[in-house]
């Protein structure tokens, strides 16, 4: 992703095939037809090079959750009221899963914030409240509604740039319920639904846009050429094709290794519903824990109270279980359960999460009676709230350099190399892991021609043809966390 954003903060779509790219192989980037390419769509780099000009690429995400933090609360006043809004908007505060997601650089917070910015805008024109207007009011409302219906539009598009599947699996029923549920008149909800697409159609036609300037091919998803196996669906051919596990002994921590290898003799690994069934609890057992830090029992207490002591659930109630629902029977066709940073692949279902426990909250509060019910029901949730503010420190602290994601290295080569000089460093791998490359590959910033190079280290004899297209440069190698000045 930084990768990406690095390049089109410059203006370019792809950055320049390096020379020798067996040199700069590194993951999820892609060298073809003269051009380097990431492979993911471009709506969050697009977001994340904002920050890259701004030389705060770390900002961009903290500050999308901060601003989705008041969005969140602005649909639960118009889906609930005011204390369900103030619940939902402090339970994501406080949820890890929020918290962790929201201080990395990968996609996701982009997309949860257009995703909440688009449920907003479009039940503000469906309907929302206090909708009796007359005379110039009506007509000022209906400027109003065109206007948030082009931004409904937007935003649903922006989600869709950013991740395909989560923005189709949660935009879709939330738009069509919504609109099936307004009190609007059918030729309104039309007129408004045609602004939607007009928001909506453009940034579609632009991933396809975006698919045939990198590739050649409107309908080439970038994700394919790196990993042909990573489809939808079920079958042999879907999903990493090795089929074997194998756990070897090591003498030092954590003790032992785990290493896939394709058996020809064994049945494919492929993906199956089953498997797809097997990510999805695993997903929502990865939830229990990550989305509030609270005892996994009582995770989802309040989510079905909201439902079980009311008499009859609302349609704005309907309507976040079905985006719930949706997301996760879609994310059964995709064969990696992607947990990282907690059950990612089920991040864009918060606003569904949050705003049906916090009015699960309210039912049993109201069930207990007046004043007293919300004493009786603040006490356990405070309890469950202080729990995870003594374990969030810890549980964040171990997410430090995660994945091999830190610049510790990429700082200390900075200093080590004179300023005036440039260098070319030559980057060990002993056991042949992207990470050991990767972790310094961050210092190139998306080119191979600034004052510091990293380079895969590839031998003696490569190394001085690479060094040929570098003169001026001074070769080093780096070793087991060493610098060494090469002769």
């Amino acid at each position: 992703y930084l990768f990406q954003a690095q390049t089109l903060a410059r203006g370019e779509l792809w950055a320049e095939a390096p020379p020798l790219p067996e040199f700069f192989k590194q993951e999820f980037l892609l060298v073809q037809n003269g051009r380097w390419f990431g492979k993911y769509p471009p709506g969050y780099p697009a977001v994340l090079a904002l920050g890259v000009l701004l030389h705060a690429p770390w900002l961009i995400n903290p500050l999308l959750a901060t601003l989705t933090v008041p969005l969140l609360y602005q649909v639960g006043r118009q889906l609930g009221n005011g204390r369900i809004a103030l619940i939902a908007a402090g339970l994501m505060t406080l949820s890890p899963f929020f918290l962790f997601l929201s201080g990395s650089m990968m996609a996701h917070a982009a997309e949860l914030f257009w995703l909440t910015l688009f449920m907003l805008s479009w039940w503000l024109v469906m309907g929302g409240k206090k909708q009796e207007h007359r005379g110039a009011q009506r007509q000022h409302r209906g400027a109003q509604r065109v206007g948030l219906a082009l931004l409904a539009g937007v935003a649903a598009g922006m989600a869709f740039l950013t991740r395909q599947l989560t923005a189709v699996a949660i935009v879709a029923p939330f738009f069509l319920l919504s609109t099936w549920f307004s009190p609007l008149p059918w030729r309104e909800r039309r007129r408004h639904g045609i602004v939607w697409l007009a928001g909506l159609l453009p940034l579609v036609v632009l991933l396809f846009v975006y698919q045939w300037a990198v590739t050649g091919d409107a309908r080439q998803d970038p994700r394919l050429l790196f990993w042909p196996y990573d489809r939808l669906g079920f079958g042999d051919d879907v999903g990493e094709a090795p089929n074997l596990l194998e756990i070897a002994p090591l003498d030092e921590d954590p003790g032992y290794i785990i290493v896939w290898r394709t058996d020809p003799s064994q049945p494919p690994r492929g993906h199956t519903p089953q498997r797809g069934l097997h990510n999805i609890l695993r997903n929502w057992h990865a939830l229990q824990t990550d989305l509030f830090g609270w005892l996994p029992l009582v995770t989802f207490a309040f989510l079905w109270l909201g439902f079980l002591l009311n008499k009859r659930a609302s349609p704005a109630d309907w309507i976040l279980l079905a985006t719930l629902v949706s997301l996760t029977a879609v994310e059964t066709f995709y064969w990696h359960s992607g947990i990282m940073y907690g059950p990612r692949y089920l991040y864009g279902a918060l606003p569904a999460l949050l705003l049906l426990t916090a009015r699960g909250v309210q039912a049993l509060a109201s069930w207990l009676g007046g004043r007293k019910g919300w004493w009786l029901t603040a006490v356990p949730l405070t309890l469950l709230i202080l729990g995870n503010s003594f374990t969030l420190p810890s549980r964040m602290d171990s997410y430090r350099g995660f994945n091999f994601v830190e610049g510790d290295k990429v700082a200390a080569v900075a200093t080590a190399v004179p300023p005036d000089e440039k260098a070319l460093i030559f980057v060990t791998s002993p056991t042949g892991g992207w990470w050991e490359y990767g972790e310094l590959f961050v210092g190139n910033e998306a080119v191979v021609n600034g004052r510091l190079v990293f380079a895969r280290d590839l031998g003696p004899t490569a190394n001085r043809t690479l060094l040929a297209y570098y003169p001026g440069y001074i070769p080093y190698r780096f070793e087991d966390g060493k610098l060494y000045r090469l002769g």
